[in-house]
């Protein structure tokens, strides 16, 4: 996955920390889920199959909260 999804990530709603993508891979180092997280609070969202799901569901909940 190129760095651009990475840079648009928002930060956390909760308490502004960074958020971070974590990955899961499977046997042959495929992506079979991935969900973004905050350094700070660990406030996250669920595992999705697509990273691209896991930035968008992440980014929207930011302007959910305000």
């Amino acid at each position: 996955m190129g760095n651009t999804y990475i840079q648009n990530l928002k930060d956390c709603p909760f308490c502004g920390g960074k958020a971070t993508l974590v990955t899961n891979t499977g046997f042959q180092r495929e992506i079979v889920s991935a969900c973004v997280e905050c350094e700070k609070c660990n406030a996250s969202t669920a595992l999705y199959a697509i990273e691209k799901t896991a930035i968008k569901a992440w980014n929207m909940r930011g302007e959910q909260c305000t």
